[in-house]
């Protein structure tokens, strides 16, 4: 599949085993990523690869912003905190090549000098740069703003970080690969469209790899459309669509299981998880967009655990590969009140349902006694000519015809909630990966929306 080459104003910036990871020291100092490709190659990899001498990475993560205007959040930091401890930890980026600005330390000033300056005249041309910002945004006219700390959003122009000034920045690295990652919203970052594309799309072209590795990439990966909102799962203590960024460098996202987590692969695993899993919780659309400007391909070392047999947290090791376990899925917008989103079905449902008809099968049986025992003998020793009598009786046929009404509906209630909890809720849960198990209300005082209102 190849790019439409259509420009995509993306939007809603709030913004993967096989092989460890080999790690040699580059000038005694910076760590090279080197990729052991398996026997026979891949796809023109062969034997040890050097693909970057070199990684940086900027993370930004605001949640209390200085303008009472804008809203505070309440996962950026830890998002963009999750997000650096992958790339040192997992990743081969030495520290000090991981600039961490969070909260008060997110200026504009701060951001501009970083990738502006400092960056610019450090990376070298076969260094690899990720750029990660969870926080505000805004759009003004059909330019997209970022907002560092003091950002407001009645002047983007004066108090952000424009589209275009971004990418004049990037574009001025001597880098060939850069990935930017955004979980926020805003709209106006002007880039080609990319549609997914696996490994399989590449099969047919020789030596793909290889040339990707020298080829020039400059590649988006935003959170969603801008009318959606960014979802947070609160239970996972992440944003739905970090959650699953984090996931996929992890390993998760090395689908073909060569030992490599490619830009394209990344994008192949978070996007239908995001999107089914929002739905699967909240009832509602998450829908993440990729662009990409050039033919090469960022690339990850799929971390050791991985390839090892030993797997993350929520992951177990099935059928030769790490597969995520069955369990918990309770979740909760990042947003401010409103009414409580479609949360997880499953077994609370299942339960409800059969409380429901234990209900109305106890009102059919007090109808049913009602009428052999009560009404029956009162029949037969009616006094017709007894007014009162009479319309006793029928006061208490009409009380257990009602009862028996009210037993019959919470029946047939109670055995369509069983149902849809079998078979209906039992389908989503497989196609999302995960057992949905309780519904719960969102903790509003918690969140917020990484929206603009």
């Amino acid at each position: 599949m190849w790019l439409k080459w259509s420009v995509l104003v993306l939007s809603a910036w709030v913004v993967c085993g096989a092989v460890a990871p080999a790690l040699a020291q580059d000038r005694g100092v910076q760590e090279a990523i080197v990729y052991e490709a398996p026997e026979g190659g891949n796809r023109g990899l062969v034997g040890e690869v050097q693909l970057y001498r070199r990684s940086h990475a900027v993370v930004i993560g605001i949640d209390d912003y200085a303008e009472d205007s804008v809203p505070d959040l309440s996962g950026a930091v830890r998002d963009a905190t999750a997000v650096a401890d992958v790339l040192t930890q997992q990743h081969g980026f030495a520290e000090e090549d991981v600039h961490v600005l969070l909260d008060a330390e997110a200026t504009r000033i701060n951001i501009a000098d970083l990738l502006s300056n400092t960056l610019r005249n450090t990376v070298g041309p076969e260094d690899r740069v990720l750029v990660y910002f969870a926080g505000h945004g805004t759009t003004l006219g059909a330019l997209g703003y970022i907002l560092p700390v003091e950002g407001d959003f009645s002047r983007p122009g004066a108090t952000g970080v424009s589209m275009n000034e971004l990418q004049g920045w990037l574009e001025g690295y001597r880098s060939q690969h850069i990935l930017f990652v955004a979980d926020s919203c805003y709209s106006g970052l002007g880039i080609p469209e990319a549609t997914t594309r696996g490994p399989a799309d590449h099969d047919g072209i020789p030596g793909y790899l290889r040339k990707a590795l020298n080829k020039k990439i400059r590649m988006a990966l935003v959170a969603g459309s801008s009318d959606e909102q960014v979802l947070e799962w609160v239970e996972k203590e992440h944003g739905l669509f970090t959650y699953y960024f984090l996931e996929g460098l992890r390993g998760a996202a090395d689908t073909d299981n060569d030992g490599l987590i490619t830009g394209d692969e990344l994008a192949s695993y978070i996007k239908p998880k995001v999107r089914r899993t929002a739905f699967a919780l909240y009832n509602a659309e998450q829908n993440p967009h990729m662009g990409r400007r050039g033919e090469g391909e960022f690339m990850f070392v799929t971390p050791g655990a991985w390839a090892a047999g030993r797997c993350p947290p929520d992951y177990v090791w099935a059928d030769g590969g790490c597969v995520q376990a069955q369990g918990e899925g309770a979740a909760t917008q990042r947003g401010q009140g409103g009414a409580a989103p479609r949360q997880d079905g499953g077994d609370a449902l299942l339960w409800t349902g059969a409380a429901v008809g234990g209900v109305g099968v106890a009102l059919l049986g007090v109808s049913l006694y009602g009428s052999a025992f009560v009404i029956g003998p009162a029949e037969d020793d009616l006094d017709t000519s007894d007014t009162d009598a009479v319309n006793a009786l029928n006061d208490d046929r009409a009380t257990y015809r009602n009862v028996f009404l009210a037993g019959a509906g919470a029946t047939a209630l109670g055995a369509t909630l069983v149902a849809l909890d079998l078979w209906v809720f039992d389908e989503d849960e497989e196609e999302v990966g995960r057992s949905f198990d309780v519904w719960t209300t969102p903790d509003a005082a918690g969140a917020s929306w990484r929206a603009t209102w």
